[in-house]
């Protein structure tokens, strides 16, 4: 078989359901980037950017961890399936701020 990715798009839907995967996962690559970029042009250099960006990604991992699951794809289907769609969709997007949030102070105690 040359090619085996051909035979899951094959799938009626398949190619919508990639296109909305991959347009739903660029925030949480941006996030990185864009603390740090935001942080090195208020603070005019890199290093609190960097730190605050990391302690930012620290707590998702460590929040992650102690959920048990990381709440990227997983968590969101985990929420989805146990909540419904649109409850799981608030519920994600309450743990993404709790993580975001987690900047705030990390900012201030590092400023």
């Amino acid at each position: 078989m040359a090619n085996p990715y051909r035979e899951l798009f094959k799938a009626p839907g398949s190619g919508a359901f990639v296109l909305a995967a991959m347009i739903a996962r660029m925030p949480i690559s941006m996030t990185g980037i864009g603390l740090i970029t935001m942080l090195s042009q208020v603070q005019g250099g890199y290093a609190m950017a960097g730190a605050v960006a990391s302690i930012v990604l620290s707590v998702y991992a460590i929040g992650s961890c102690l959920a048990g699951l990381a709440f990227g794809a997983a968590g969101s289907g985990w929420l989805v399936d146990a909540f419904g769609a649109r409850s799981g969709f608030w519920l994600a997007i309450a743990a993404g701020a709790v993580v975001l949030g987690s900047a705030i102070p990390s900012y201030r105690h590092l400023k």
